[in-house]
């Protein structure tokens, strides 16, 4: 066993030697006569890059589709958000370094703006894509097409389409059916969970969303609806992005999480942010339902 763990750690070795070191790595391999320490130092050297490289997640997607605030939801953070203006005019970066290792989550500036705005971020949403081992692009869980925010994103990445793409279907708790969400109140906790009518809509917009998918990817890309004030999918999210994570970073990542068992459960005061405030029978004038009792 520590013999096949060993080879196995020392194939990493060579893996990342050769994909960041792989002329001066070639070199060494192929060659018979003396190596030089030149050479040596630099197949070293590329090695220690790559392994002190950030592992790093970058969240993108149209202005407005809530990355800033699954970040603050997934780790507990507080950068500002606003329901009626962009907040991301500079990429958010938040890193967590453990041992020799670095996660890094970037909150990039979202497009959708005018053209203007748009093309002079192109370069550096380009940049980011591009280095990014994990992408998590937003889009609206209401709407009808995602092919808009695809296209953004293979234009993005220079006319190609990335293959370590998650999708986050976010605003959930706005999509509204008969018999709707079970809000559910529980000590200091208040609890949603979807009926089966938005179970079976939600999985109709995700067999819909993965068929337009296969129009830009022949990769399988994960689609999962959440929404960062209700809580839903949060824990489903967490757990697509954490089975992407080598197993060196996954320490990073489940230490800055907040805590797993409380990823999806609101407290009990941020229920109004999410819960109709107050359901009235107009005609006898009697109050139906008052959300100010979940505060």
């Amino acid at each position: 066993m520590e013999e096949t763990e060993t080879l196995s750690r020392d194939y990493k070795i060579y893996s990342t030697a050769r994909s960041w070191g792989k002329e001066y790595l070639d070199t060494a391999l192929n060659r018979t006569m003396d190596v030089s320490s030149r050479e040596i130092s630099q197949v070293v050297e590329a090695i220690r890059d790559e392994i002190q490289r950030p592992f790093t997640v970058a969240l993108i997607g149209e202005t407005g589709t809530g990355k800033t605030s699954l970040l603050n939801s997934l780790f507990d953070l507080d950068y500002p958000i606003s329901d009626n203006r962009p907040c991301t005019e500079d990429p958010n970066i938040f890193d967590k370094r453990i041992g020799d290792g670095t996660l890094r989550f970037i909150d990039l500036p979202g497009y959708g703006e005018i053209s203007d705005i748009d093309s002079s971020r192109m370069k550096m949403w380009n940049e980011y894509l591009q280095s990014a081992d994990i992408i998590v692009m937003t889009t609206y869980s209401i709407s009808r097409s995602i092919d808009k925010d695809l296209g953004w994103i293979r234009e993005i990445y220079s006319g190609d389409f990335p293959k370590n793409m998650i999708i986050a279907a976010t605003h959930s708790d706005r999509l509204m059916v008969r018999d709707g969400w079970m809000i559910s109140l529980s000590g200091e906790t208040v609890i949603t969970q979807p009926s089966m009518t938005i179970k079976k809509l939600i999985q109709r917009k995700k067999k819909f969303f993965k068929e337009r998918i296969t129009d830009f990817s022949n990769t399988s890309i994960p689609v999962v609806f959440c929404s960062s004030k209700s809580g839903y999918g949060l824990l489903n999210l967490t757990k697509e992005i954490h089975q992407r994570i080598p197993s060196e970073s996954r320490l990073a990542f489940g230490t800055i999480l907040t805590d797993t068992d409380k990823i999806g459960v609101v407290p009990r005061s941020k229920a109004p942010e999410f819960v109709s405030s107050l359901y009235l029978n107009k005609s006898e004038g009697k109050i139906i339902f008052d959300s100010t009792k979940f505060k």
